[in-house]
């Protein structure tokens, strides 16, 4: 992955946690069935469900390896 296509992947990543935190699961699964996010969907599950458990809160920069 570019290093800019990994930085806008974790920014929409933090995005969706942070939409999560402040209205619920609901909106991000919306999101998911989106169909113009369908190429990278699988990528940001991963990453969103792995951060969460990882204590991501979505603030700007935040990332655990």
């Amino acid at each position: 992955m570019k290093d800019i296509e990994k930085e806008r992947h974790r920014c929409e990543v933090r995005w969706l946690i942070k939409i999560a935190k402040e209205h619920g699961w609901t909106p991000v699964m919306k999101f998911f069935d989106m169909p113009a996010i369908q190429n990278r969907k699988i990528a940001l599950q991963i990453d969103v469900k792995d951060q969460v458990k990882k204590g991501n809160t979505g603030q700007k920069g935040e990332w655990y390896e």
